[in-house]
């Protein structure tokens, strides 16, 4: 080889080498192609072979004014918090339009029953889109294409997902959210090698139900049917000791307290958990900088008693105290940010 051809074919090895750091790839092996598709339709939006309503190329009076007042307001909070990352209250649509977040959020009642639950909504979502990453790991998505385009293309990344889920259950009667904060690189990646089969986990559950169920109904057969055992009285249990030595001489004052100081337990899963975290924060280096969108359910509607995270990748159902996330951001939906 001639030493021009060797120099290039190193540069060209460098240059693959820095795309793999840098480009994102799921466990199931997707990475973003988010770009490609939006501009193959603005380009057949412009020949006119997609038909386009005019809310999603062009924004009236009132949209424009709410941009305005919207960007007033993330300058000011910039000002204010600089060590903040700016908020995510703006993106392009899927035809190059600046939007609002919370427009995209439409609200939308389906006629399926299904639909009405929290799990089996998720688990429509989680099942009908494949899941694609973000380009950068450490940056929103440069584009927030509206819930309709989502399902025609049915594909998208996490901020799609939380989109078309939160969308579902606002028309369904639930109090829920899109939330963006920080998650693990398994999350991020929809990497579900370390956790316990759902399908494992309902089956238990089922069962557990069944038997609780059966339980029950044991017992009021046995209420209705009557029993002949009868439990014997034996009055109240006292101490002949203290009787014998008279009530005077009985303690009735404080207990006397220990001359030993206590110290909190420490169980061992509590090493095990600390460990955990920080082989994690070690082995990926944007540990705690990774963005991610899902979905939080507030309580006080459709019999939901606490709040909850909705994972919409996976449709995992988390409480708030016992989720994998690391840190939000913003929450918003269709009336409130």
């Amino acid at each position: 080889f001639s030493p021009n051809c060797l120099t290039t074919r190193i540069d060209l090895r460098s240059v693959h080498r820095t795309m793999s750091s840098t480009t994102q790839i799921s466990a199931q092996g997707n990475r973003s192609t988010k770009a490609a598709r939006t501009k193959a339709i603005v380009k057949a939006a412009k020949d006119g072979s997609v038909p386009t309503p005019d809310s999603y190329v062009s924004n009236d009076h009132k949209e424009s004014l709410c941009l305005e007042f919207v960007k007033d307001f993330n300058s000011n909070f910039t000002r204010l918090f600089p060590e903040r990352p700016p908020l995510f209250l703006t993106s392009k649509n899927e035809f190059g339009v600046d939007k609002f977040v919370c427009t995209s959020v439409r609200p939308t009642q389906l006629q399926y029953h299904e639909m009405y639950d929290v799990k089996k909504c998720a688990t429509f979502v989680a099942h009908y889109l494949d899941y694609e990453p973000l380009e950068n790991p450490t940056e929103p998505p440069t584009s927030l294409p509206s819930s309709t385009q989502v399902l025609d293309w049915t594909v998208g990344d996490s901020f799609d997902f939380a989109n078309v889920l939160c969308s579902y259950l606002l028309g369904a009667g639930y109090d829920a959210y899109i939330v963006m904060g920080y998650a693990p690189k398994d999350v991020c990646e929809r990497d579900q090698t370390s956790t316990a089969c759902p399908f494992l986990v309902e089956a238990k559950d089922e069962s557990k139900s069944e038997e609780s169920a059966a339980n029950v109904g044991d017992e009021a057969k046995d209420e209705e049917e009557g029993t002949s055992y009868v439990a014997k009285r034996h009055g109240t249990i006292e101490s002949k000791f203290l009787t014998s030595k008279g009530k005077e001489e009985v303690f009735d004052g404080p207990m006397p307290k220990p001359k030993f100081k206590s110290e909190p337990i420490k169980w061992d899963s509590d090493d095990e958990d600390e460990n955990a975290v920080e082989q994690l924060a070690t082995s990926d280096k944007l540990h705690g900088k990774r963005v991610h969108a899902w979905v939080l359910v507030r309580g006080g509607k459709r019999d939901v008693e606490e709040m909850l995270f909705v994972e919409p990748t996976t449709a995992r159902i988390y409480p708030v105290s016992e989720s994998p996330y690391l840190g939000i951001e913003s929450v918003w939906n269709s009336k409130n940010y």
